[in-house]
């Protein structure tokens, strides 16, 4: 009986008042979208100017945050109505906003309505004030502190390793995409119809008009003021311009440059500190005192990247870089405003030998590359607007990564990686889009865009590919509405390269293409004294989305790099030609005898066929 006992309460306290998994979330997002969709269209004032002040209570587990935003009415017509919607879990109250009546409140789907005694016009701006918190979570815990993963809610406390992303935290002004499946067998899982469309069309004026995802923040301000416990440090993005105590707590307070993308991230934890100033701004990073391994290698490297990024893309445009350790859940990495929040199981406890420091410096260096991706560019909420961010991220990290190491090591490296993307993309439980299609599949438009614009590098050269994404951004740095798109940057990279080349280039934007390039057959003779002919059998062709009953090919007709090898492996043929049949036959004669070929050494076209790229020369006679 007393072991019945104790288990009920157990259950009671793991699965009721403190659920594995934020409970209710996917049921809570589909019912919003079934109640709320019909209001998408409806015209919304933007964010232009927030100011909050945040009281975390680590110990007890939530927070009180009090704030308000600047309301500006972008569109061309009256605002007639108000509508707010807060993440699960979250609580709304003392909203106020001159003349504004509630018409409706649904609390437990955190949507509300408001009529505007007096139309907010074109061009005008309203206060909104506010106040957004947690619930003190009641019974024990089911986890202790030191779990990797914690189960919780994106916006919960924790004791010691908080980070709260604002839009979990505060009111989206309007309905938004966020909530929605986009699976379709989520979608049919949850009884929701079928989307007419995934995204919005690229020329759709409304998705122009308004950024992607986050369609309320527009570029403007943050006035941020962060109080936690005594013992720990409060970070954000932003310049801190006061740090103080009161009552037995510290308190931060932080503000955005004049035009920000108004999104931000809190952390607080137990931090120890380290700072690099060898760089022509200050790297600071925040970390679990026991994670102490790769600090200083995250600085240097985050450093390095900022000045070959800035040589090659322009101007960083904050006066620091931060870099947070952070809890991962929910699968979430951030940056935003110079500070980079980096998982502790991605770089901060892994071991930085051979693949290992990979993976250390490589999600620093491209969470550092948004800022000039996404913090100086704002994406329109139209289809490929991730990918716009993610594969210049991507791109930028790899061309960093690349610089540093030998041509052997980025060889290998690519060759995991490929492998490890393919494995993945195996897994998925989604149709592949093409890149200027994506929606939301972030392995898509990082790992495969990164891939296809390194591809489209080879094609066109370094120099010139650099140039049209420094252009890009150059273009659309800070721009507003119509918002930039992923056609915008295809278009510019289209204008640095030669016109045969281009309609290649637009099929790696419109298309899903993976690559088969290989050696059939590899042959080699002699032809007397110091003369080799060398015959090889190239399959060169690239794949389209398999439908259900048929995989599409076609002849790869691009240039494809072939090298030859001597017995030392010492380089002795590399060259490239272009192959117009899916399978054709390259005879070579060269003056040194060579043992291996191999063709796409630098595996710049996306495969799954590895392992056919190099081959071991036989005799003709074999």
């Amino acid at each position: 009986m007393l072991f019945a006992g104790v288990g009920s309460w157990i259950f009671y306290n793991t699965t009721q008042l403190n659920a594995y998994q934020p409970p209710g979330k996917e049921l809570t997002a589909a019912e919003v979208e079934r109640r709320f969709k019909q209001h998408e269209a409806l015209p919304m004032p933007v964010v232009t100017a927030t100011k909050l002040k945040v009281e975390l209570y680590p110990q007890k587990r939530y927070f009180v945050a009090e704030g308000e935003y600047q309301l500006k009415n972008n569109t061309k017509i009256p605002i007639r109505e108000l509508h707010l919607l807060t993440f699960i879990n979250l609580e709304l109250a003392n909203v106020t906003y001159l003349g504004a009546t509630l018409r409706e409140a649904q609390p437990e789907w955190g949507y509300y309505m408001y009529d505007l005694d007096k139309p907010l016009l074109p061009g005008e701006t309203q206060t909104l004030r506010f106040t957004t918190s947690t619930k003190q979570p009641q019974g024990f815990k089911n986890q202790v502190d030191t779990d990797d993963v914690y189960m919780i809610h994106p916006n919960d406390v924790v004791s010691n390793g908080t980070n709260l992303y604002s839009p979990f935290i505060l009111p989206f002004v309007g309905y938004t995409k966020m909530v929605e499946h986009k699976k379709a067998w989520q979608r049919h899982k949850l009884d929701l119809p079928p989307l007419d469309e995934r995204m919005l069309p690229h020329d759709d004026p409304r998705g122009l008009s308004q950024p992607m995802m986050l369609t309320h923040l527009d570029w403007g301000t943050v006035d941020l003021t962060v109080g936690t416990s005594g013992e720990q440090t409060a970070i954000a993005p932003g310049n801190l311009i006061g740090q103080w105590q009161a009552h037995g707590r510290n308190y931060f307070r932080y503000q955005s440059q004049p035009k920000d993308r108004a999104k931000f991230t809190i952390y607080s934890a137990k931090y120890a500190t380290y700072r690099n100033d060898n760089h022509r701004v200050p790297i600071e990073i925040y970390y679990h005192p026991e994670h102490d391994y790769n600090v200083a290698l995250i600085a240097e490297n985050l450093g390095e990247a900022l000045t070959f990024y800035e040589n090659n893309f322009g101007p960083y445009p904050f006066e620091q870089i931060r870099a947070v350790e952070h809890v991962y859940y929910d699968g979430m990495a951030f940056s935003e405003g110079g500070t980079v929040g980096i998982p502790e199981v991605l770089s901060w406890k892994s071991e930085a030998k051979g693949a290992g420091r990979d993976s250390v410096i490589g999600w620093p260096t491209y969470l550092l590359a948004h800022a000039w991706s996404e913090d100086q560019m704002i994406a329109a909420d139209v289809e490929g607007g991730m990918t716009l961010r993610e594969s210049i991220s991507a791109y930028m990290s790899a061309l960093y990564n690349r610089s540093r190491r030998s041509e052997a090591e980025q060889a290998r490296y690519k060759r995991q990686f490929m492998r490890d993307f393919f494995r993945q993309l195996g897994k998925i439980d989604f149709q592949e889009p093409a890149l200027d299609e994506v929606y939301n599949e972030l392995p898509i438009a990082k790992h495969k865009g990164g891939m296809i614009l390194e591809l489209i590098e080879s094609l066109i050269g370094q120099e010139a590919m650099i140039s049209a994404i420094r252009g890009f951004l150059a273009e659309h740095r800070y721009q507003g509405p119509p918002y930039a798109t992923v056609l915008d940057l295809r278009d510019a990279i289209l204008a640095q390269a030669d016109v045969e080349k281009q309609p290649f280039i637009r099929e790696l934007f419109s298309e899903v293409l993976t690559f088969q390039v290989g050696l059939a057959d590899a042959r080699v003779e002699s032809l007397g004294t110091d003369r080799y002919r060398v015959r090889l059998t190239v399959e060169a062709q690239k794949l389209y989305r398999p439908t259900l009953d048929e995989q599409r090919s076609a002849p790869l007709d691009a240039p494809v790099e072939v090298v030859l090898y001597d017995e030392a492996q010492q380089l002795i043929y590399r060259k490239k030609h272009r192959f117009t049949e899916k399978e054709s036959v390259l005879t070579l004669e060269v003056d040194r005898r060579p043992v291996a070929a191999e063709v796409d050494p630098k595996l710049v076209f996306p495969s799954a066929f590895l392992q056919d790229n190099r081959k071991r020369l036989r005799s003709v006679t074999d």
